[in-house]
C-alpha cells in the first residue's frame, strides 16, 4: 500500500486529517480574514478607479494634441492636453494611495492571521464561513478540528 504521510491511523482504526487538516485550517482561515478585509477592498477599487483616470488623461492628451495640430485648434487643444497631464498626474498618486492601503490591509490581515490558531473551535469560526463549509458537504467534525 502506498503512505500517505498526511494522514494518519486515529485510536479508532479509521483515518484522521493529521498535517493536511491543519494546512487546510490555515489557507481557510487566512483566506477569509484577507478576504474580509475592508482596506484590501477600498485599495482596490482605488486602485482601479485611479488608472481609469490614467486612461482618461491620456485620451485627452491625444484629443487635445490632434486638435492642436490644426494651429487655430491650439486655443482649445492646448487646455486639453494641460487637463490630461493633470489627470494622469492625479491618477498616478491616486494609485500609488491605493496599492499603500491594499498593502496596509494585507499586513494588518496576516498578523490577524497568525494571531489566530490553526485549530478552529464554535466558537472563533464566524458563523456564515461554518455555514458556508457545511453547504459545501464539509462536516462539521472536519471543520472545528
Amino acid at each position: 500500500m502506498r503512505e500517505r504521510p498526511w494522514l494518519t491511523e486515529r485510536g479508532d482504526g479509521g483515518l484522521g486529517w493529521s498535517r493536511l487538516s491543519a494546512i487546510i485550517d490555515t489557507f481557510i482561515g487566512s483566506g477569509f480574514v484577507i478576504f474580509s478585509q475592508l482596506d484590501i477592498w477600498w485599495g482596490a477599487a482605488e486602485t482601479a478607479e485611479s488608472l481609469a483616470l490614467i486612461g482618461a488623461g491620456g485620451d485627452i492628451i491625444v484629443g487635445g494634441a490632434v486638435i492642436c495640430l490644426t494651429g487655430v485648434g491650439c486655443i482649445a487643444g492646448a487646455p486639453a492636453v494641460a487637463t490630461g497631464v493633470g489627470m494622469i498626474g492625479t491618477g498616478v498618486a491616486d494609485t500609488a494611495d491605493g496599492i499603500g492601503r491594499i498593502n496596509d490591509g494585507l499586513g494588518k490581515a496576516l498578523r490577524e492571521a497568525n494571531g489566530s490558531s490553526s485549530i478552529i473551535s464554535e466558537n472563533e469560526i464566524p458563523e456564515s464561513l461554518a455555514n458556508w463549509l457545511t453547504k459545501k458537504g464539509i462536516p462539521w467534525e472536519v471543520i472545528s478540528r
